[in-house]
This record gives C-alpha cells, structure tokens and sequence, in this order.
C-alpha cells in the first residue's frame, strides 16, 4: 500500500475490503480473496513456534512457510478442509487470534494427535504476545514447483494482521484475461492513487522464474 493514509493497518483493511466487496458482487467473479502469498510465486518463511512446546534446536524451530489471506481465500485456491474449520468474517481484528495449518504441519508437528485446539505463533516467540489457536487443517500447496514435495504451512487471517503487502486473487467462470478491465476498475473505483500491476492468470506462474505479483487470478 503507498500513501501515508494507509500507514494504519486498520485502513488498509478497509480499503481491501471495498475492493472484495466490489468484485464479489462482479458477474463472472465466482470467488475471490486477498492473499500474502501466491502459490508458484512468493516465497515468505519465519519461525514456527507452538505453545507449550519448546523447539528442540538451538537457535530456535525451523522455519516454515507463512500465509496471511481473507476468509475465502481457500475457496480461490481449492484447498480442502481436512479438519476444523475454514476462516469466517467474524474472525476480526478484536476477536481472538486463530490460524489454520496444512496437513503436512498437522502430521509433523502433531502426530498421534489433533492439532485442533493447539496454539502457535509465527516469527520470533514471544510469550508475552498473544497465541493463535489451530481452528482447522486444510490441504498442501505445491509452492515451491509441482514436482517439489509440499512443505509446512501455517495461515492466519488478514484482518488480524493487515500490515503486509496483499495481492488479489479471483477465480472466475470464463477467461481471466477478459476480467482484468474489470478488476482494475475495482481497485481504481476504491482509491485511484493505488497502483494495479502484474494482473495475470496463475497458469503463468507455472512458467520459471515467476512474473512478480499483484494482484492475480
């Protein structure tokens, strides 16, 4: 985001807000979210810390991928809910932090029990700082290449952390490349001083190296 009005998170949310709802309400537009990260495309990793559970290495747990999106953003990319539950718009700001994990993390960081329930944070541990509480366990992403093994993700829903940088992703009924027009308009109509660049479809993404990143569907 540019400009010193979107210095607050809060107004970010807002903004990328006015934008979704525009485009849920666009014909052809079946679904669509924002995302920190692209599949095929961004590559965010940090710490990965569970609660209760001190990590076993000396300089901290391995890092695993991280994901910040809106509430439908497993229903853009067809991921499938394992266990739980999916993220929900009451999942706001002032409600209490929850996250979603892939399977592979489930079966690695838990095995023999549910992780449903269990508490994690992402970066550096911080036990004065509030635990996002696991609500659900959806499917792996190939994020790296499709011929490259899934690897540990967590995702935590953006209206409780809209201080990253968010791309759009939409999954339509007919060609993308004929939405584009409309989806800038979208973005434009909210603030016409927010750049839209890099508008493509992710089949693009399967192409090496990847042509960075907003926003895309």
């Amino acid at each position: 985001m540019y400009g010193a009005r979107y210095q607050k998170p809060e107004a970010a949310l807002v903004y990328y807000n006015q934008v979704l709802q525009r485009l849920r309400a666009t014909p052809g537009i079946e679904s669509v979210a924002m995302t920190s990260e692209l599949p095929l495309a961004d590559f965010d990793r940090r710490g990965f810390h569970i609660r209760d559970r001190r990590p076993s290495y000396p300089f901290g747990c391995p890092q695993r991928r991280y994901v910040f999106g809106s509430p439908d953003y497993f229903h853009v990319m067809k991921l499938p809910l394992r266990r739980g539950r999916l993220f929900t718009e009451a999942d706001g700001p002032t409600a209490p932090k929850v996250a979603i994990i892939s399977e592979t993390c489930a079966r690695e960081q838990f095995p023999g029990e549910s992780a449903i329930g269990k508490q994690i944070q992402l970066g550096g541990r911080d036990d004065q700082k509030p635990w996002a509480t696991i609500v659900g366990v959806v499917g792996d992403v190939h994020q790296y290449g499709l011929e490259i093994k899934p690897n540990i993700a967590a995702y935590i829903v953006q209206a409780q952390d809209a201080s990253f940088g968010y791309s759009l992703g939409a999954r339509t009924a007919i060609d993308p490349r004929r939405m584009e027009p409309t989806v800038r308009a979208a973005f434009l109509a909210v603030d016409a001083t927010q750049p839209v660049f890099r508008v493509q479809p992710m089949e693009s993404y399967l192409a090496w190296p990847p042509d960075f990143w907003h926003p895309c569907f």
